[in-house]
């Protein structure tokens, strides 16, 4: 367990790198933020219909993003330097190679550590309002979030009215900056002309909120973990690459494994799960939820080793198929 450490982001001070004495890296990684995020914004295909009032929550948002700081309603500026520099200390790309490391360390804790009771739960709210919600009740500190990557590029097309999970998350947040300074992560999925995607994730503890549910600037930014993958993509899969269906089950599962590896090792009691892109990517929510239950439910390896599993599991449509398969599978 000696070289889990490098995953606990409580072992990575906030100083441990003071921008502040490097103005010509701080300016370098400003210009570097700033151009990412048009380059980004320049892929937008602009097929999707732009919600005008979303549209300019995105803006407003990666405006804050190249300034590092906003303006409240009373005027008063909150400089948010301080969050930001611990985000970017601590942002890791994780390899294949890193979880064969974080793995075998999640083995070596689950075999030394007492079970503990695990109190499962399915909300019908958005990532972001469960989170927010339960803030007072859980330890958000020890709260990590699945949060749903696009394969192609950080964000996708948040500034399109698609409210998908991650669109929330960087509307509401400081995530897109985690993801942009991994980029490298889509590169290699763009590279990787498999549908079933690589296994690297990006790992971001401590990423400012900035938002609350009903989109206002917070006067006090909370913070919140968060790793970064995408799904199978099952339909194109089934389309482009019927020879590789046999083992869409297996990749997901897998994933799923390391994702609550690295959660583990970490020392993450509290995990925020969602219907990983169920009927999007064909995925259906029997099978998403049925990947969860063989690793978390009980008598399997994750059972009783964590204090809660919250799937969040929101939609914008009047019924919410994968709601109700996800409470049948983990609350009846």
């Amino acid at each position: 367990m000696q070289n889990s450490s490098i995953w606990h982001p409580q072992e990575t001070p906030a100083n441990e790198i003071d921008l502040a004495n490097f103005p010509r890296l701080l300016e370098i990684i400003k210009i570097y933020i700033s151009w990412s995020v048009d380059e980004n914004l320049n892929r937008v295909n602009y097929r999707w219909r732009i919600d005008e009032r979303w549209s300019a929550m995105a803006i407003e948002t990666l405006d804050i993003l190249k300034k590092w700081y906003y303006n409240l309603p009373d005027w008063n500026r909150l400089n948010i330097y301080e969050l930001l520099e611990s985000s970017i200390a601590s942002t890791r790309l994780v390899s294949t190679e890193d979880f064969e490391l974080i793995k075998s360390n999640a083995n070596s804790f689950l075999r030394l550590t007492k079970q503990i009771k695990t109190n499962f739960s399915v909300s019908i709210d958005t990532t972001l309002w469960t989170l927010l919600s339960l803030k007072d009740e859980l330890d958000i500190g020890k709260t990590l979030v699945l949060n749903f990557a696009s394969w192609m590029k950080p964000g996708w097309e948040f500034r399109a009215w698609l409210f998908t999970q991650e669109d929330e998350l960087i509307i509401s947040s400081w995530l897109y900056y985690s993801l942009i300074s991994k980029e490298f992560m889509y590169m290699l999925n763009r590279w990787n002309w498999s549908h079933l995607y690589g296994d690297q994730m990006i790992y971001s503890p401590r990423v400012p909120i900035i938002r609350d549910v009903t989109w206002k600037l917070l006067s006090e930014p909370c913070t919140a973990s968060f790793i970064s993958s995408p799904a199978v993509n099952k339909r194109m899969i089934l389309k482009k690459e019927p020879e590789k269906a046999s083992e869409i089950d297996e990749t997901m599962i897998e994933r799923i494994d390391k994702i609550l590896s690295l959660a583990i090792v970490n020392w993450y009691d509290n995990i925020i799960l969602w219907a990983w892109w169920c009927w999007a990517f064909w995925n259906s929510p029997e099978d998403v939820s049925s990947y969860f239950a063989k690793l978390l439910s009980e008598w399997w390896k994750f059972s009783w080793r964590f204090k809660n599993v919250i799937f969040s599991i929101y939609s914008k449509d009047k019924i919410n198929t994968n709601y109700e398969i996800f409470c049948h599978r983990f609350q009846s």
